[in-house]
């Protein structure tokens, strides 16, 4: 028994009719039944539901699908989450499938209550924590403390019959010179858990002394920053979410009683975790970083993987606080509730941020001013928005719509020669590959090893990340899987023999790529 043979179990057990019947109502209309569309505004019936064929199809707006899209389109929720709530409804058992890293995710929850007991016992430790946060708080997120001492947490586990390769593998302790220490010592300890609740690795914060202040688990076979969110796990059935810089700002919007804070870990915000707010069915994100310069540099790479995936954006910046915990404990929540409703859209706040930069008074840097507001407008595709934005940019600084308009426009095209438009392309394919095949394995589980053996991790790290409670699903076939494995390999190939290697090495990857032009990949569905 598979993964897949017990999602079709699972369908096939579950009546659509009677499935859809109990959250609207329906009549029945020749083979089929009709009711108003959950999903749009509308006066006359146009949803239809096929008992003979368990689809349901809305012809006002166009949504489709079976038992699982609708019970995930209607409840918001995952892929995952969907599978569980029709598993219970038919009494159905969904067996427990064997992760191949369970043992490195069993190392993690080892070392958290490692950490916890340290924490709990140290009350220097303690005192340290309560004074900055409840421990109400503390305990919801699993902080511990890792000791001083070298090697502590490596002799706990090993006293527990884990194996000193794993123990490594897991990123827990660094050997060099045949000497084993434990990565973190002396440090507040966060654990990070990926969307499904399991520990993928750690964060460590210095409490008296040391550099650096903040040292975060290297990349493993569970691990990733550019892929992972820290507090991701506690984001259900929401549909926005208020992003912040660090671990403490997230706690402390949690203490406050805002529950749907997440946090990058220590990298710049990217396309992929665009892509994981995506498959949660996030559709608003406020964006609260540092107010430094290092903090609004970073607002502006989080921009655009947002935008890409049609995500609506809002930021904050604080005038009298750093970061929201220390603008909550020194003002309170009431403070940053009217704070929050002021936070502007991408529009209000490139207008702000460039007002800054131009005086406006002066002709010149009017000019100077819109042409770089049109720039910035360049990444909103939806027209109806870009619409609004130059109608409203027009009238506040008393220019042409038209001419506002036909500039944005102008400047998303500009400024590209042939040689750039061409590595776009290679970069869209690189990106479609990977959001393609990643979808097909976060459903599959025999895919997913399949694809591992075709592409390692070097190749294609993403990959071996994969939870298994993405929210979309992805049509494939053996030729497009075959095409996207390509682009990945090749994209690899490309880059590695831009790297100043030895000539034999240089033979190697050429060879490869040679060989690659001739391949076609067999029982690629596994």
């Amino acid at each position: 028994m598979n993964y897949d043979f017990v999602r079709e179990e699972i369908l096939q057990g579950t009546d659509i009719v009677d499935l859809i019947g109990s959250h609207i109502s329906l009549k029945k209309s020749g083979d089929s039944y009709l009711g108003i569309c959950p999903f749009h505004n509308e006066k006359s019936p146009s949803f239809t539901v096929s008992g003979g064929k368990q689809i349901y199809k809305c012809f006002g707006c166009g949504e489709a699908g079976n038992a699982y899209s609708f019970i995930m389109k209607y409840e918001n929720i995952s892929f995952k989450e969907a599978m569980e709530k029709l598993a219970e409804r038919i009494n159905y058992t969904i067996p427990v499938f064997k992760n191949k890293h369970e043992k490195l995710y069993e190392l993690n929850t080892a070392s958290a209550k490692f950490f916890y007991s340290n924490f709990v016992a140290d009350e220097k430790v303690k005192k340290y924590l309560y004074n900055r946060l409840d421990e109400k708080t503390a305990k919801k997120f699993g902080l511990g403390y890792s000791k001083t001492s070298w090697d502590s947490l490596y002799k706990y586990l090993i006293s527990k019959g884990y194996a000193e390769n794993d123990i490594i593998k897991a990123g827990l302790v660094i050997k060099r010179d045949n000497q084993i220490y434990d990565r973190f010592r002396g440090r507040l300890m966060f654990p990070i858990f990926n969307p499904a609740g399991k520990i993928i690795g750690f964060g460590g914060r210095v409490i008296d002394t040391g550099e650096p202040k903040y040292l975060n688990s290297p990349d493993s076979p569970l691990y990733n920053k550019s892929l992972s969110l820290y507090g991701i796990n506690f984001i259900k059935n929401i549909t926005e979410v208020i992003l912040v810089e660090g671990y403490m700002d997230v706690l402390a919007l949690h203490s406050f009683g805002y529950t749907n804070a997440i946090a990058v870990l220590g990298t710049a915000f990217t396309n992929e975790h665009a892509h994981l707010l995506k498959t949660k069915r996030i559709s608003s994100v406020t964006i609260i970083f540092d107010s430094d310069d290092a903090g609004q540099k970073a607002i502006e790479r989080a921009i655009k993987p947002l935008f890409e995936k049609g995500i609506e954006i809002r930021i904050l910046t604080f005038k009298n606080a750093k970061d929201p915990d220390e603008f909550l404990k020194n003002f309170g929540k009431e403070l940053f509730e009217k704070e929050l409703e002021f936070a502007k859209n991408y529009m209000e706040y490139c207008i702000d941020t460039l007002s800054k930069k131009y005086n406006i008074e002066a002709v010149s840097e009017k000019r100077d001013f819109l042409n770089e507001l049109a720039s910035k407008l360049k990444i909103v595709k939806d027209d109806i928005e870009l619409e609004v934005y130059v109608g409203f940019i027009a009238e506040k600084f008393g220019i042409s719509k038209e001419a506002f308009l036909s500039k944005t426009k102008e400047v998303a095209f500009s400024n590209f020669s042939k040689k750039p438009v061409l590595q776009n392309k290679n970069m869209k394919a690189l990106e479609e590959a990977k959001y393609c095949l990643l979808n097909l394995a976060f459903h599959n589980i025999g895919f997913r090893e399949v694809l591992q053996k075709h592409l390692s991790m070097e190749e294609f790290p993403e990959l071996y990340e994969v939870q298994e409670d993405a929210a979309d699903i992805i049509e494939f076939n053996k030729i497009a899987a075959n095409d996207y494995i390509k682009i990945i390999k090749e994209t690899y190939i490309k880059d590695k023999l831009e790297e100043n290697l030895p000539d034999e090495e240089v033979n190697k990857l050429l060879s490869l790529r040679k060989m690659l032009k001739k391949q076609y990949i067999e029982h690629i569905t596994g």
